[in-house]
């Protein structure tokens, strides 16, 4: 059909075997007046292709996928592709038997019951649904994307993938560190790229769920699972402790094919609460505490790099022809920082700035590293207490002071004062700006240059330009913690940041009634404000907001999934990471 009628039915199939198909069913259902968007007919010349297609799988007026399912159709992974944005967008999947299928016992569990359209009430039931809107519901793709610089680790990748994909799969399946309380071994960077990986999204075709636990996950325990419902069916359900949160979650996951991710879990008490129910959802645990998890989850240890891992991860943003002429000294300055990711992608910011930057030979900056990290106190790599606490805690220190040393002295004490803001959350860059403007008027763009500063040194695990948000891997966040309470100046920046956003309590819709906040200042400021105060520190509507909270009780940031209804989605904002989590 042509015109302006906006086209409500995407039909999707293989051109191998499936074209002939797709073209006489288009034309069927265009007598009968229904509007379809079919690759062959609507794609532009001299346009991205794919584009083109998620443009129309997006569109709002699009509201049924009707696959041709063939031996082509199931073995593309264009199709495959479309078939997944389709169901994140809501529309209503509507699989059509095709041409040479003979064991249809053996098709994917996603397609589900087939139409046959040689079969009068089978076409006449399609068409009923096609006449109408989607009732489908969004397929929630929560986990954020493994950073842009991922570097494979095929080993402990592929265990874990055939550990989610086994069908005989039931308990947990956790990533655990191979040093008890070790962070930043890239536990999180691997759980995401299973996320993102095709056949595992193919498998859990109804979603895969993300929640950030951390140190303090305690307190939002309530407010995370209230999400995951409200996300899962779109019924939000009132909740007052964990033992009705953790039914009402098992009842919201039902029979769906889940994979829910459980990130950062320090505590097993936190944990319980994602355990119960969903008899085909896996639950996949990252965390740095083994004894924290269930007797019978299937534990995959992360310790540190291989050497060409490192090595790649080290040399991330310089020449191929600079690593390789390097390679025997990338690989012992890997070495000396114990191979663990989060030092390797600390180091390569410091090389980055000194070889592109400055334009240093890469042989003249690796040397000058090693040194710099020898001055600072980097533990030897033989030295049998470098992995015991507190030779990582030197090493941490270490690896970061080498890029403190490449600001100025501004710089770092604006840089120092970031260890204010809570774990595991995105902070907006307006918000930083009022920290840093210390009674003058907040410059958001001087700002934004700094953080991109100090993000290109990798000191930063998140810089998101389209959102205008910022993230920390806890490391950092307590090695600043950390240094400000060594200098008794912790409590002092507390202080400050709420001062810095005193005026937006003042008369703010936002604590008025109960509407939720809207602006990303608004929702930092109504969830975190309790967190930067002291009994007697605040005035005001921001006093009010914090006296009727019980001690220990204080609200923190939400979940993602909930700050998703602020901001814009992950899927469709311009996100750039680099992450070593």
């Amino acid at each position: 059909m042509t015109g302006d009628v906006p086209q409500r039915i995407f039909i999707s199939y293989s051109r191998k075997d499936g074209a002939e198909a797709a073209a006489k069913l288009r034309a069927e259902l265009e007598a009968q007046g229904f509007a379809i968007w079919q690759d062959l007919v609507v794609l532009e010349g001299g346009r991205d292709w794919w584009s083109q297609i998620e443009v129309a799988l997006k569109s709002k007026a699009l509201q049924h996928f009707l696959l041709i399912v063939t031996p082509g159709a199931l073995a593309s992974p264009v199709v495959r592709r479309e078939i997944r944005l389709a169901r994140q967008e809501g529309k209503t999947f509507l699989p059509v038997r095709g041409t040479g299928l003979s064991d249809l016992s053996s098709l994917p569990r996603l397609i589900g019951q087939l139409t046959d359209l040689y079969l009068p009430e089978h076409r006449a039931t399609l068409l009923h649904i096609l006449e109408g809107p989607s009732k489908a519901s969004l397929v929630p793709m929560m986990a954020p994307e493994p950073p842009a610089d991922f570097v494979p680790r095929p080993t402990e990748f592929e265990a874990l993938k055939r550990r989610l994909l086994a069908p005989e799969t039931k308990d947990a399946v956790a990533i655990t560190a191979a040093l008890r309380g070790a962070g930043g071994y890239g536990k999180t960077t691997l759980a995401r790229a299973l996320a993102h990986d095709p056949d595992i999204q193919d498998a859990y075709f109804d979603g895969i769920l993300w929640v950030e636990l951390g140190e303090e996950g305690g307190a939002r325990v309530l407010s995370i699972i209230a999400d995951l419902v409200s996300l899962i069916d779109g019924q939000p359900r009132a909740m007052a402790t964990r033992e009705a949160a953790r039914t009402v979650l098992a009842e919201a996951l039902g029979d769906r094919r889940i994979l829910l991710i459980i990130d950062d879990v320090w505590k097993r008490t936190d944990l319980d609460a994602f355990l119960h129910g969903g008899g085909h959802t896996t639950r996949l645990i990252t965390t740095r505490f083994d004894k924290e998890l269930p007797e019978n989850a299937v534990r995959q240890l992360v310790d540190g790099m291989r050497t060409d891992e490192a090595r790649a991860l080290l040399a991330g943003g310089l020449s191929v022809e600079q690593a390789r002429a390097h390679a025997a000294e990338l690989d012992a300055l890997a070495r000396k920082l114990h191979d663990w990711a989060q030092l390797l992608k600390l180091a390569n910011g410091f090389l980055r700035d000194r070889v592109v930057k400055f334009r240093q030979p890469l042989g003249a900056a690796i040397a000058e590293a090693e040194k710099r990290l020898a001055a600072r106190g980097m533990p030897a790599f033989d030295d049998p207490k470098a992995r015991e606490y507190e030779g990582r805690h030197k090493s941490v220190a270490a690896a970061i002071g080498l890029n403190l040393d490449l600001l100025d002295a501004r710089q770092r004490e604006l840089f120092s004062l970031l260890g204010v803001f809570p774990e595991d959350a995105d902070i907006p860059v307006s918000i930083v700006a009022r920290l840093w403007a210390e009674g003058s008027e907040p410059d958001e763009f001087a700002t934004l240059d700094l953080l991109a500063e100090v993000y290109d040194l990798s000191l930063l695990l998140d810089l998101d330009m389209d959102r205008r948000t910022i993230r920390f891997h806890d490391t950092t966040r307590h090695y600043l913690q950390d240094e400000a309470r060594k200098r008794g100046a912790l409590a002092a920046q507390h202080q400050r940041l709420a001062e810095a956003m005193a005026d937006l309590g003042r008369d703010n819709p936002a604590f008025a009634g109960s509407n939720a906040p809207t602006s990303a200042e608004a929702v930092y400021y109504y969830y975190a404000i309790c967190q930067h105060t002291s009994p007697g520190q605040v005035r005001g509507s921001s006093s009010m907001l914090c006296s009727w909270i019980p001690a220990g009780s204080r609200p923190s940031l939400p979940p993602r999934t909930a700050r998703r209804r602020w901001s814009l989605t992950m899927s469709n904002s311009a996100r750039v990471r680099r992450s070593s989590s």
